[in-house]
């Protein structure tokens, strides 16, 4: 919020009584320039410090904020503060709560002291303070009230009763000096500051003094004080500010401040407009901020003028200042009753505590001379517009008498101001004579609830309303737009939140909560306009547009931020429009108006403060409360921009006007800050402090881990945004708006990087934020050795596995085998079968082949020989068909076994002596066939056909022949024996034996040359096969032959 302050230069009291006159029609004045304006924040509730008195205030090494109370030391980075009291045992530990000062020292190191005498220096180990240690008697400090570490060397400690310094590298507290170089007491010590480690200035009860230390730092020896008195500056000072350019500051208790070289001489002093008793005093250059008890003087030192702050024009919460410190632009101010924060805003801030008119400002405009024009909920106002520049804005406002105080819209046309109002429709205000006012909407309509008016160059005006559409007023009157049955594209929507002219100014566009329209003058439609929404499900609510120079249109939406097209809105094709940002906070807010300036950026209007944008649509800045503006929510419509380019939004607690070219950005990277971390619920000790932390090793049972941080931002902390990502785990980065801490449970085993980004309220992003190296042990069953043991049992059961599965492989394979076998062996076989089977059916035709053949000679033998005399072709036939019988017989008695022709001579012999024992074949047998016995010994071996054919012959000469000439006619028991086997001492030769009991074969027969025909075709096929013949003729004939067996023809 923006203060009214006073502004006066002792030396000008003209001027002076000028300001004082109006004073409350003041609306800005600046700390060091036109236009910047300090803005007072009350941070007793964010902190806590309500009803408490801050003593100390301190911006400490790592950008953390210390306050000291009476009720304990608190630490706050920007998200909540934490208390140090002496009953935190472990962590936040201080030895007592009394905190009377706190200062660090240039290496570092902060120092806290209290009313109850205790020195103390922050461990950032264990984040607590602990008293300073000695190697001697510590002296009986009654009260520290106040202490000056600005050198590492020394510390010097002002008391109750004295003044003694502690020199850390020694552990070692000088001798307290109560009395002056004179004997004189010193007395109580208000405030001491330190211009060298060996040189010190100090304010008492009782005056000013200078301070000597006399020795060295470094030895066990301390060194001695004198203190001189130099009341002979000022006779009551009270503080003193911290050395700057060899210079300081001192302030007293009757509103005296002084500025005192190093040599300890004034070099300048003046008073403040009114007495009061100085507390605090910083000097910032230009400007020295002095802290009273009576508020706050800012004091231009170039200007030689003074503004003033106190808790009636400002939120400031106490008029009695304890302590200020001033660092990256921002004023922090301790009282009585808790700590404020005072800033420098860019914005003019116009409302009820600066003027006359009234909070809920709902439109803006200017007319034709340049005055302002301001529509709230609860009355008109006006500014005229002063030709004098330097008495610019300083007359006030003036309110406007109207029948209906709801100011909803405001649009200037030639000199009539037209104003629509809540249910009272439009009226007219001639601005050279403000007291006239003109109804403008006739009958039921002058009860519309006005939106927003436009004016056309054709002398047309347009007014879009919540109950009655679209009226438009000419010099015809007014109508309001109804559906015309010839134009189906007329707008008839009974609620229209917006107005805007096309850039070329020769059309409009006509708005409804959803919907778009373009007014064709040439054909007298609106035309829906065609809008396609890029990532945005639900459709939106409209309500603000605005086309730029640059040809781009903005549309302000209700919950989706501003969306942006980059081409007309001309109603040709079908419009995308896309978000304009990812911006968390805006990508949601509600945008109520834009504005452009003359660098072609955009200035937007929101529910969560004011967003400059670039033209492509990117964030440039946020300015939020903390910037000066009337609030973070300002009001739909109300916006606008007048001839010297100055912008006006707003609210609804007053509106803020700036001037876009004098508004500079603040680039500065807020700090990052680790500020916290926790280990399954627990805060571990680490060896070193929290935010020097880069690196975190977890074991499995460390089931979830916490890391909190901060932006070290103060001046809107609410509003610090942050974002992390965790590499090897989150896919993208994870946007938590202003929460602080980034939480993960039950994190696989493995190596992490945590990135911590944020951004101040303003959108400076720091990039480079914080990176903590996470490692994630696995649980002693998932740790290198469990898994080498792992891998030993999986590599034994695996070869185990292994080896049952070739068992296993090696059975089915061989199953396999023995099935492709059985299946080519069934193949072959059937294959075998087959051939078989075809030269059997061979075997078989050759074989009735050859019995035809056997028949068909012997038919025709049967034939020739009738030809022959009777006795010799009865003889011939006989033998003939004998012979052929046995031909036949043998001929049945082949086979075709593997692939060779085989012959069964035992089957052969059986046939052939049945054939030969019939009578009709043996005409010539002396003894009657009955009486002869065949004895078949043949083997029923089946033996070569080759061998068969001769060994047939010879068994059909022998059998036959001893069936007609063995035996004589009246023998009895007649026998022939006839054996065919393998023999037995003639290893590969066949024993063909023939014997009778005849009468034995006679004697005249020669084996060498025999002359019967039977005999000698026996010897010719006995040759033949390589064999012997043998016969013997005792008790009848035995006749021999030995075959040798042919060798295989495979």
């Amino acid at each position: 919020m923006m203060i009214s302050i006073t502004s006066f230069s002792p030396s000008k009291t003209v001027f002076l009584i000028f300001y004082c006159f109006f004073q409350l029609l003041l609306s800005t004045l600046s700390f060091a320039s036109k236009d910047f304006h300090p803005v007072v924040q009350n941070t007793g509730n964010l902190l806590d410090l309500t009803n408490n008195t801050v003593t100390s205030i301190l911006h400490g090494p790592q950008g953390r904020l210390w306050i000291g109370t009476h009720q304990g030391l608190y630490k706050y980075d920007g998200n909540k503060p934490i208390l140090y009291t002496p009953k935190n045992r472990i962590r936040h530990y201080i030895p007592e709560s009394n905190i009377s000062d706190i200062d660090n020292s240039e290496s570092g190191t902060i120092w806290l002291s209290t009313y109850g005498g205790t020195l103390s220096r922050y461990n950032p180990l264990n984040d607590s303070f602990i008293p300073a240690s000695t190697i001697k008697k510590t002296p009986k400090l009654l009260s520290i009230t106040k202490i000056s570490a600005t050198f590492s060397e020394v510390i010097w400690i002002g008391t109750r009763n004295g003044v003694t310094t502690y020199l850390p590298k020694i552990s070692t507290y000088s001798e307290l000096m109560t009395v002056d170089s004179d004997s004189e007491p010193i007395g109580r010590i208000i405030d001491i500051v330190a211009l060298s480690p060996t040189m010190a200035v100090a304010t008492t009860d009782r005056g000013l003094y200078s301070l000597e230390a006399l020795g060295s730092l470094t030895k066990p020896s301390p060194p001695s004080l004198v203190v001189t008195n130099i009341n002979h500056l000022t006779p009551f000072p009270t503080t003193l500010s911290e050395p700057k350019k060899d210079s300081f500051w001192l302030g007293s208790t009757d509103g005296e401040i002084a500025k005192i070289s190093s040599d300890l001489t004034i070099v300048f002093n003046t008073m403040l407009p009114e007495s009061a008793s100085i507390s605090s005093i910083i000097d910032n250059g230009n400007l020295v901020f002095i802290g009273t008890d009576k508020g706050i003087w800012i004091y231009n030192y170039e200007k030689d003028t003074f503004s003033h702050i106190n808790d009636k024009n400002s939120l400031l919460s106490n008029n009695h200042i304890t302590s200020l410190y001033f660092f990256d632009e921002l004023l922090w101010v301790g009282t009585y009753n808790g700590l404020n924060l005072i800033t420098a805003s860019q914005f003019n801030l116009t409302n009820s505590a600066n003027s006359i008119i009234k909070n809920e400002v709902l439109a803006i405009e200017s007319d034709s001379q340049g005055s302002i024009w301001i529509g709230t909920y609860e009355g008109l106002f006006h500014k005229p517009h002063l030709a004098n520049p330097k008495l610019d804005l300083t007359l006030g406002f003036q309110e406007i008498e109207i029948p209906d105080e709801r100011i909803m819209s405001l649009a200037a046309k030639n000199d009539d101001i037209w104003i629509g109002t809540r249910h009272n429709g439009v009226f007219t205000i001639d601005i050279n004579r403000l007291g006239t006012t003109k109804q403008l909407l006739p009958g039921s309509l002058s009860n519309a609830a006005v939106t927003s008016i436009l004016h056309m160059d054709n002398n047309t005006s347009w007014v879009g309303t919540y109950n009655y559409g679209l009226l438009k007023i000419d010099s015809s009157g007014v109508a309001r737009l109804k559906k015309h049955p010839e134009k189906e594209k007329s707008l008839t929507e009974r609620s229209i939140t917006l107005l805007s002219h096309s850039e070329d100014k020769k059309t409009f566009i006509v708005g409804s909560e959803n919907n778009l329209y373009l007014y064709s003058p040439t054909q007298d439609i609106f035309k829906s306009l065609n809008i396609e929404l890029l990532d945005i499900k639900n459709k939106p609510t409209f309500l603000s547009l605005f086309q730029s120079s640059r040809g781009t249109t903005w549309l302000g939406t209700l919950n989706h931020g501003p969306l942006l097209t980059h081409h007309k809105l001309d109603g040709t094709a079908t419009q995308r429009l896309s978000r304009v940002t990812d911006h968390p906070t805006l990508s949601s807010s509600a945008v109520y108006a834009f504005q452009e300036d003359d660098q072609e950026n955009i200035w937007a209007s929101t529910s969560t403060g004011i967003y400059l944008l670039n033209y492509r649509g990117q964030v440039m800045k946020r300015f939020g409360v903390s910037d000066g503006l009337q609030g973070n929510d300002f009001n739909f419509g109300a916006s606008h921009k007048d001839h010297k380019g100055r912008i006006y939004f707003g609210g609804s607690n007053g509106y803020n006007r700036f001037d876009p070219s004098e508004v500079t950005l603040n680039e500065t990277v807020p700090p990052m800050l680790l500020t916290n971390l926790k280990i399954a619920g627990q805060s571990p000790t680490f060896n070193k402090a929290i935010h020097d932390i880069t690196s975190v090793e977890l074991n499995h049972k460390d089931y979830y881990v916490n890391f909190e941080f901060s932006a070290l931002d103060y001046l809107d902390p609410a509003n610090n945004i942050y974002r992390y990502k965790l590499l090897g785990f989150d896919p993208d980065w994870v946007d938590i708006g202003n929460r602080n801490s980034a939480t993960y449970t039950n994190l696989p085993a493995g190596d992490y990087t945590l990135h911590i980004q944020g951004a101040s309220a303003s959108g400076v992003w720091n990039r480079e934020g914080i990176s903590v190296q996470i490692k994630v042990n696995p649980p002693p069953w998932l740790s290198w050795w469990a898994y080498s043991l792992y891998a030993l049992l999986a590599a034994f059961i695996a070869w185990h596995i292994k080896r049952i599965y070739d068992n296993y492989v090696i059975r089915e394979r061989a199953i396999a085998l023995a099935h492709d076998m059985q299946v080519a062996a069934d193949r072959a076989s059937d294959e075998i079968q087959e051939q078989l089977d075809q030269q059997s059916i061979l075997v078989e035709t050759i074989h009735h082949f050859n019995l035809d053949q056997l028949a068909y000679v012997q038919r025709c033998f049967e034939r020739y020989s009738d030809l022959l005399p009777a006795d010799l072709a009865d003889a011939l036939s006989n033998d003939f068909n004998n012979r052929i019988e046995a031909f036949i017989c043998l001929e049945n008695a082949l086979y075709y076994r593997f692939e060779e022709l085989l012959a069964d001579l035992h089957a052969y012999t059986e046939s052939l002596y049945s054939i030969l024992l019939r009578a009709e074949n043996q005409p010539q047998s002396s003894v009657a066939l009955s009486q002869i016995s065949i004895i078949n010994l043949v083997s029923t071996q089946l033996i070569p056909a080759q061998l068969a054919l001769p060994l047939s012959i010879v068994i059909y000469e022998l059998l036959s022949n001893a069936i007609v000439h063995a035996f004589e006619q009246d023998s009895r028991s007649c026998f022939i024996r006839i054996s065919l086997e393998e023999c037995p001492d003639l290893t590969s030769h066949f024993k063909l034996l023939v014997q009778d009991n005849g009468i034995g074969m006679p004697a005249n027969i020669s084996l060498e040359n025999p002359d019967t025909e039977g005999m000698r075709a026996v010897v010719q096929a006995i040759r033949h096969l390589n064999g012997t013949l043998q016969i013997e003729r005792d008790s009848g004939t035995k006749v021999l032959a030995l075959v040798p067996i042919p060798e295989p023809r495979f």
